[in-house]
């Protein structure tokens, strides 16, 4: 993992100040380990345990099936795209697969395995076979995606705050380096390949993730507890990065 004093300094616009602040910058996105910023990818593997039957409000639910209580999971992506599903069949199969696979699972991006097609077989799943020869795939489902709860647009970044939480509390090493630092860090996935939960490569995504991460570091700095529902905040997560960090973006 890249130490964070080999990360540009810029000054970035963040919601609990009223002017600019001068900030370490930590862009990543792989979860390679030999790539910078590995340990920040929702895929790096560092399991976590999330009680189920927390709620975000009365009538929110953070996971479906909430008789289950504690649960471990391989990654924050897992605890992500577990969170998503409306069946509990589905809660099973990606709990049971790596990170990268949970991922393209949620995302309909799965071409299932050997391996993977008898384990949905077993849990009760039915495996789609699209095309022949060489271009055969296996899909979870006629789309390759599986039903979303209803209310998943609206708690998504809920879901991913908690997981990531889970992930920071219990492995603090993973970040003890920019909690301790004399300064602030603000994070950045930058890829070409998102633009919600990344920038984009541009800017013009909205960097989501970059976002909870650098609230969440801030949290745990000074112990004090931001209001994730307050306009101010909002406007900003959906911000374009462009405008939040601009000197990154410099020529």
């Amino acid at each position: 993992m890249q130490r964070i004093q080999h990360t540009p300094t810029i000054f970035v616009n963040i919601p609990w100040s009223n002017d600019p602040i001068e900030a370490k910058c930590r862009p990543f996105y792989s979860h390679r380990e030999d790539k910078p910023g590995c340990q920040f990818s929702n895929l790096y593997p560092a399991s976590i345990s999330i009680n189920t039957s927390q709620t975000l409000s009365q009538s929110e639910e953070t996971f479906l099936f909430r008789e289950r209580g504690e649960i471990r999971f391989p990654s924050s992506e897992n605890a992500f795209q577990c969170a998503k599903a409306q069946e509990e069949l589905y809660v099973d199969f990606v709990l049971a697969l790596d990170p990268l696979n949970a991922a393209r699972a949620g995302q309909g991006r799965l071409n299932m395995n050997k391996h993977q097609r008898d384990l949905f077989e077993r849990l009760g799943g039915q495996v789609v076979r699209k095309g022949s020869g060489k271009k055969v795939k296996y899909q979870i489902s006629e789309n390759a995606r599986y039903l979303r709860r209803p209310d998943w647009e609206t708690l998504k970044k809920s879901v991913m705050m908690i997981a990531l939480k889970a992930k920071f509390s219990q492995h603090p090493h993973l970040w003890k380096e920019y909690v301790e630092a004399p300064h602030m860090t603000f994070f950045i996935e930058h890829t070409q390949n998102d633009n919600q939960w990344g920038d984009a490569g541009s800017g013009n995504g909205t960097n989501f993730l970059g976002k909870m991460l650098t609230a969440l570091l801030w949290e745990t700095r000074t112990g004090q507890t931001l209001d994730r529902i307050a306009f101010f905040y909002l406007d900003w997560l959906h911000t374009a990065n462009v405008w939040v960090a601009e000197d990154f973006y410099r020529d």
